[in-house]
């Protein structure tokens, strides 16, 4: 799966039936336990806050469905808020073509990242990315003597 991802410009996933699995769910954004029974593709990038359930999360791995967190997926926003953050004390206009690249970089390589945990803890990527993101926020509050080291 890291492989494909690694080649996400060519990678698409695609679920058929979408009328028909969109009819059957509580909210149209949320792939729930029954929905992700009939889901076809080998891979799922949340593209909306918490679209899928614990359940159909755990349904999916079993069916070894891939299922990248939008939190992993939807990074690019934050990636670029740090930009438009440093450019407010700057009198040059950011380069926009490095933004998106920079965006780009750093989104696959943490969606490898997460995808390879997953697998090392063989926990489902949202498990993993969340203990990553927990570990990353801790040393950030570490580094800025916001909690104590223990």
């Amino acid at each position: 799966m890291v492989r494909q991802v690694r080649n996400a410009s060519r990678v698409a996933a695609r679920a058929s039936s979408t009328s028909r699995l969109a009819a059957r769910m509580p909210r149209l954004d949320v792939i729930d336990h029954a929905t992700a029974h009939e889901i076809k593709a080998k891979l799922v990038v949340e593209g909306a806050n918490l679209p899928t359930s614990v359940d159909a999360q755990a349904v999916l791995a079993r069916r070894g469905i891939t299922v990248l967190p939008d939190f992993v997926a939807n990074a690019g926003g934050v990636v670029a808020a740090a930009f438009a953050m440093e450019a407010r004390y700057s009198g040059f206009r950011p380069d926009t073509t490095a933004i998106f690249e920079t965006i780009s970089t750093r989104l696959r390589a943490n969606t490898i990242t997460v995808l390879e945990e997953a697998e090392r803890r063989a926990a489902t990527p949202h498990a993993a990315g969340r203990a990553l993101a927990e570990q990353r926020v801790r040393t950030a509050m570490w580094s800025k003597g916001r909690i104590p080291r223990r």
